[in-house]
């Protein structure tokens, strides 16, 4: 007999070596990737294509949208008008007593003036309620107020003489350039004698001061400043005002008397005296505050006659500019309204 064959030696797989940290093999996928979608097929003759969905700040795998200039206007001029901020039309009237927005009106001056706190003053003013502007309007507001110390059941309001202003092409959104337009457009909706005057009659003390006392207002343009005073901007903040009384700072210390005690207010009778010795200033409305200002006369002439240019931030498209420019349309021009 054969001796049996001798069993086949078994073969066990490699071991690792003690200690060894080698990862287990990775396990076989358990998904699968699939391409992209195909793009969309593009929109039938006709359609218009859907637009990009709005982009995040700071995204900028896609374009930003179309620009769309006039609404950005539209839109940023009702957000920021005087009247829209403080829930009113710009054919609203705040009511005021005369003697309060008077009050009110010096002590906002003595605050930012304090060499005035304790001098005595001498106050005319023309009342007249404040309105605000909605847009470029201030010229339009200005005329409305000055229309109803002519007639205090006027019903005139800045859009109808904005339709006005827009059919003679004097203004495309309530701005006005000229002064000599602005007169014309105050004569045809007012029954007063309104001529447009050089700004230096406001130079003179007495002359002024007797001029206001006997019935005559001003529109005065002016450069705007933050607090709605005058300003030396070259035109780049044009601004129109109302003038209608004036303030006469004495030198008379009145330290023991409350302060409402130190305001004199005068009437169209009243004397005035020692005009020499008193310092001037003007009231002022204008269409962006419903508070009265008290402003430096000297700086008012001045800012008046600074008004040279537009604004190069604006567009110049967006408004009717006359021949000669600012200039010629404003600097040194005043309209005298006779109420």
């Amino acid at each position: 007999m054969f001796p049996p064959d001798p069993e086949p030696p078994v073969i066990s797989p490699p071991q690792p070596h003690r200690g060894s940290t080698a990862p287990p093999p990775p396990p076989p996928p358990c998904c699968i990737i699939l391409p992209p979608p195909p793009p969309p097929p593009p929109p039938p003759p006709g359609c218009s294509a859907p637009q990009p969905p709005p982009i995040l700040e700071g995204s900028d795998a896609l374009p930003p949208p179309p620009f769309d200039k006039s609404k950005l206007t539209k839109d940023v001029g009702n957000k920021l008008s005087p009247a829209v901020l403080r829930g009113l039309k710009n054919d609203q009237i705040v009511q005021q007593s005369s003697e309060q927005m008077i009050i009110e009106a010096v002590k906002r001056y003595r605050k930012f003036n304090s060499d005035m706190m304790h001098q005595t003053l001498e106050v005319f003013n023309h009342s007249t309620q404040p309105q605000l502007q909605e847009g470029p309007q201030c010229g339009l507001v200005a005329l409305c107020m000055a229309a109803r110390l002519v007639d205090q059941t006027s019903k005139i309001n800045p859009n109808r003489v904005l339709e006005l202003a827009q059919e003679k092409e004097y203004s495309k959104q309530g701005e006005m350039f000229s002064a000599i337009n602005l007169c014309e457009l105050s004569k045809e909706l007012i029954d007063a004698d309104i001529r447009v005057d050089s700004v230096d009659c406001l130079m003179e003390k007495e002359r002024l001061c007797t001029e206001l006392m006997m019935g005559n207002v001003f529109l005065v343009p002016y450069d705007c400043d933050f607090n709605h005073g005058p300003c030396l901007a070259d035109g780049k903040k044009a601004h129109w005002s109302l003038i209608t009384g004036f303030v006469l700072a004495s030198n008379t210390s009145c330290t023991r008397v409350p302060e409402t005690d130190s305001i004199v207010i005068l009437q169209q009778d009243s004397t005035l005296t020692d005009l020499e010795s008193k310092s001037l200033l003007l009231l002022g409305r204008q269409s962006k505050s419903l508070v009265l200002g008290v402003w430096d006369r000297d700086l008012l002439i001045q800012s008046n006659k600074n008004l040279r240019i537009v604004d190069p931030k604006r567009e110049s498209d967006d408004y009717i500019i006359p021949a000669g420019g600012v200039v010629e349309g404003l600097a040194s021009q005043i309209v005298r309204i006779k109420i």
